[in-house]
């Protein structure tokens, strides 16, 4: 459990039955989206979107140091074991979860030193996985079937930062920029590493799900709290004076999930499905 935390209420999320019925109505119906002109990849190296003069709208123009304003509010405590949280198509503004275009993910996580060794999810798309978001030995990592795409250790940033049983928040994002074929990630509203060119992303050949804090091929869940994910299908993170205060807007996000007592989407206004064992708690970054 984090240091601090109290938990505030403990959620049987469904029945076995009305969990069935609800896996059913989110896994929804359609096609993925046609395959585009992709980059030749096998030269790709870490780039610098900072340094373009170009035309490119969407690229990252600030890879600096800003950070946002952080937000108050509950938090959903994971706490290792089997706690997830999925989200179907159909509770999602468009009824679309995967995208090769465009996208932008990201969280608050509660950080120790604990997950640094070891590899824990924070979000994934597909079942089995399309893409991956999470932590795997010290490195924040974005990965696309068996390729690492974006990788950057948080030794030197979250270590130094965390004292022996110290836990603190930090923000993570993803963000896929097709405008230049560019992975980017980033800590805190500070990019911490950027790819490119990045070529077609694996695509789910199964049921198109999201997944917090565990997916399908982990041994266990995220072991502290995540908070405030989000998803959209559009560069949302920039680095320019990101903006994480709770007067931020869901405008542009196809999912906002804040965990106030619940799984509610502030976008759709529809729940995702969880775990038994999922925990609200009084803590938030």
């Amino acid at each position: 459990m984090p240091k601090g935390l109290a938990p505030l209420t403990l959620t049987t999320m469904q029945t076995k039955a009305s969990q069935s019925l609800l896996w059913v109505a989110l896994m929804g119906s359609g096609c993925l989206p046609p395959a585009a002109p992709w980059p030749v990849v096998d030269d790709r190296s870490p780039s610098d979107a900072d340094a373009d003069v170009g035309g490119d709208e969407d690229a990252d123009v600030d890879g600096g140091d800003d950070t946002g304003s952080v937000l108050e509010c509950n938090s959903l405590y994971m706490g290792g074991g089997n706690s997830y949280v999925v989200v179907g198509k159909s509770t999602v503004d468009g009824a679309a979860l995967y995208t090769d275009s465009s996208f932008t993910v990201e969280l608050w996580a509660y950080i120790d030193r604990s997950v640094l060794s070891g590899r824990y999810t924070l979000v994934s798309l597909g079942d089995p996985e399309a893409w991956w978001l999470g932590l795997d030995d010290g490195d924040l990592i974005f990965e696309s079937g068996i390729d690492d795409i974006a990788r950057a250790s948080l030794d030197d940033r979250v270590a130094v930062q965390l004292p022996e049983g110290e836990t603190y928040w930090f923000h993570i994002g993803a963000v896929m920029d097709r405008s230049n074929n560019e992975m980017r990630v980033y800590l805190n509203g500070e990019r911490v590493v950027a790819m490119s060119p990045v070529g077609p992303l694996e695509q789910p050949t199964e049921q198109e799900v999201l997944r917090f804090g565990r997916s399908v091929d982990s041994l266990t869940s995220w072991p502290s709290s995540i908070d405030e994910v989000r998803f959209g299908h559009a560069v949302n993170l920039s680095g320019v004076d990101p903006d994480f205060s709770v007067e931020r807007s869901t405008e542009g996000w196809i999912g906002v999930w804040r965990f106030n007592n619940d799984l509610v989407n502030e976008v759709t206004g529809q729940s995702a499905a969880g775990s038994e064992s999922l925990t609200y708690y009084d803590s938030c970054p």
